[in-house]
């Protein structure tokens, strides 16, 4: 009977341990999520890079990519970034899974203004004298004003994703895995909206 009390004793006591060890995970990979979300939010995508363990997906966006060096436009894209973890489970020892509801501003709206503006405004300067003309880098500098005043404007309409977020053990600690249906989230559907604008011009 003592023997058996022991046995139950040392197998309630090891249930404990997992239990424990499995919420220790659990918090480490939202604590991740946590400190990924508030770089971003401060427009730190190098900081934030560092708790992500892919960002192929953002990195190879053409407007991203183009854009991505310039301050002003990292800060405003995430500028209004928010996000809530609706749950978090262990799925094994070096994975844990969040569903996360994330809300930024809709992407495919601030850029299909952006670019009828900028549009117009090539078109007025092709035919101003030589010595007026905006340079590409004036051009590329407009797009990203733009942009953000498209993002930072009173009543801009927001776009809400629920998607899996997976944080995974590494070498070098807890990374989020952001696959491209993560980032889209996170970008206010950036990667979505310019794919969906290249399908429409035939790209």
């Amino acid at each position: 009977m003592k023997i058996l009390k022991r046995v139950a004793a040392v197998m309630i006591s090891a249930a404990m341990v997992m239990g424990l060890s499995g919420c220790n995970e659990v918090e480490k990979a939202e604590n991740t999520l946590n400190s990924t979300m508030s770089a971003l939010q401060t427009g730190d995508f190098l900081t934030a890079s560092d708790h992500i363990k892919n960002t192929e997906a953002l990195t190879s966006n053409e407007t991203f990519n183009t854009y991505k060096d310039n301050a002003e436009f990292t800060k405003a894209i995430f500028s209004k970034l928010s996000y809530k973890i609706n749950s978090a489970e262990k799925i094994d020892s070096s994975t844990v899974k969040m569903n996360v509801e994330i809300t930024n501003v809709n992407m495919k709206n601030v850029l299909s203004s952006a670019i009828s503006d900028l549009f117009t405004l090539a078109f007025s300067n092709a035919f101003a004298p030589a010595e007026e003309q905006m340079s590409d880098e004036d051009m590329q500098n407009k797009m990203i004003e733009l942009i953000a005043e498209g993002i930072n404007a009173e009543g801009a309409e927001t776009l809400t994703n629920t998607v899996d977020v997976n944080a995974v053990k590494t070498d070098d600690g807890w990374k989020i895995d952001a696959d491209s249906t993560v980032i889209d989230a996170v970008t206010g559907g950036l990667l979505s909206a310019v794919e969906s604008m290249g399908s429409a011009f035939g790209e």
